[in-house]
């Protein structure tokens, strides 16, 4: 039986120490709770994102499920535990091992097992209180909150700040961040 339906906890009345002016996060702030109000700037499309990949071993149709992470390559499994398992019980020396190396892995991607987030990127900005400007910042709402904002929306906002790759980087190593709230 697969339900379709989970709990979900909101924090609400932070005190206002958490409160936030998006100009001053930095690095050393990812992982944080923070609050701060935010007017939408832009939203964008909804899509979703592969959040636990299926996938069956071809030998025995062992079913093995990885954790993916948000705007990064698939990850595939390296070798099936119970085959792994079963070579190493007929392996009788070291040139058996060297062979096991080699062996042929072979998984088929199950994409109906596989568990699935919907989410949105919106664009939100905050006035800055030390200068007359305004600071923008990418943020990321999941699930049930997909399609409720609208540009100039006005939102108070609990979020965690995470780290992101670069939009638009053009190699896929590029070792630059930004930070996003999610």
């Amino acid at each position: 039986f697969r339900s379709n339906s989970r709990p979900i906890l909101r924090i609400t009345n932070f005190p206002a120490n958490f409160n936030h002016e998006l100009e001053s996060l930095r690095m050393r702030d990812r992982s944080k709770i923070i609050t701060a109000q935010v007017k939408v700037k832009k939203t964008r499309e909804y899509m979703g994102w592969l959040k636990t990949a299926t996938y069956t071993c071809s030998r025995c149709q062992e079913k093995v499920i990885i954790q993916q992470r948000l705007g990064r390559n698939r990850e595939s499994p390296l070798r099936c535990r119970p085959c792994f398992n079963e070579i190493l019980k007929h392996m009788k020396n070291e040139t058996d091992m060297a062979d096991f190396f080699h062996f042929p892995w072979s998984f088929d991607f199950d994409q109906e097992l596989c568990t699935y987030q919907d989410i949105q990127y919106l664009e939100v900005e905050q006035k800055s209180q030390s200068k007359n400007a305004q600071f923008s910042m990418t943020s990321l709402v999941r699930e049930e909150m997909v399609g409720l904002f609208h540009e100039g929306d006005v939102l108070n906002v609990a979020a965690i700040v995470k780290v992101d790759h670069m939009p638009k980087r053009n190699f896929e190593k590029d070792t630059r961040r930004i930070l996003y709230l999610d």
